[in-house]
């Protein structure tokens, strides 16, 4: 009679190991299904909504939208894991997990750079977000995805133009390596510098009516721009320009002309501005021309 119960308590005690274990499982099985029901539907939004843009600011900020929204899901899933981890060791005896514990040390000297990323992940994700433009060592680009393991980017060159690279950096590097945010988007301002070479020779005016007339130009060219207006170019608020100069190695005297200026814009500033400087240069030539001319007319004349 005690060994028949003993049995039936053993086969019980079996049943309910095996409901717990299910009730785990359950969750995880019922929350991928879940999650992988949001992820095909952000997905074919973020295909339709695509296939309509023409611009370029809304195809940037329809895919960090996207993104922002795949990033979510990943934390979910995540969360759901801990979760369940943490329901299982609340449902079974904890000697099972010290086991697993033991196990897991064993991992964590192996696996020590994953290891490393994985606690880093809390951190990259309170202090980077899906869509920041940022530079690690000389890899510069957009965050679009940030995992339990790595972060990665959609690179980028220095002018905020996508260079068709995908790039994979380990979350233990945006922790130990410096990391600087970068202003790369199409709606965000860029500092751009225009070099003009100043030769006498080239223009037939002293160094100072050179610049003279170049500031008078920028002057009425160039906008003043306010604080709130200059991302993190704060030294340009309320200032249309700079103007710096230095020799380079043949002696010319090079003028540099930064300023601010959305990337829509861009061209066509660097265009006027050299197209002006050209003309001071375009003068000097069509007065020599018409010196020349004279000076055979004179000739013929006085024949």
């Amino acid at each position: 009679m005690t060994a028949l119960v003993d049995y039936i308590l053993a086969d019980i005690a079996t049943l309910v190991g095996v409901a717990k274990g299910g009730v785990v499982i359950g969750i995880i099985v019922i929350s991928e299904l879940i999650l992988w029901g949001v992820r095909a539907h952000a997905r074919r939004t973020y295909r339709a909504a695509r296939a309509k843009v023409t611009n370029v600011a809304d195809v940037e900020a329809i895919s960090i939208a996207y993104y922002r929204r795949r990033q979510m899901i990943g934390i979910i899933r995540a969360s759901v894991l801990v979760l369940s981890l943490l329901l299982a060791a609340f449902l079974y005896d904890f000697q099972t997990f010290g086991v697993l514990a033991l196990a897991l040390s064993a991992l964590v000297i192996i696996q020590k750079e994953n290891i490393n990323s994985l606690f880093a992940y809390v951190f990259v994700l309170s202090n980077f977000r899906v869509g920041d433009d940022i530079s690690v060592g000389e890899q510069l680009g957009e965050i679009v995805r940030i995992s339990p393991l790595q972060t990665v980017l959609s690179g980028k060159d220095e002018y905020g133009e996508y260079n068709g690279q995908r790039i994979v950096i380990p979350n233990y590097k945006l922790v130990t390596e410096s990391v600087r945010e970068q202003e790369l988007k199409s709606d965000t301002y860029r500092r751009i510098v225009v070099r003009a070479v100043y030769e006498h020779g080239a223009y037939d005016v002293a160094f100072g009516e050179f610049i003279g007339r170049v500031r008078a130009f920028l002057d009425e060219f160039l906008p003043k721009r306010g604080l709130e207006q200059v991302g993190n170019f704060r030294s340009f608020a309320g200032v249309q320009y700079k103007l710096n100069f230095e020799y380079d190695e043949m002696g010319r005297v090079i003028v540099r002309i930064a300023f601010v200026s959305r990337p829509h814009d861009v061209a066509d500033r660097k265009e006027q501005i050299i197209e002006f400087i050209e003309g001071m240069r375009a003068k000097k030539k069509r007065k020599a021309v018409a010196t020349r001319e004279e000076q055979k007319e004179f000739e013929k004349e006085a024949q």
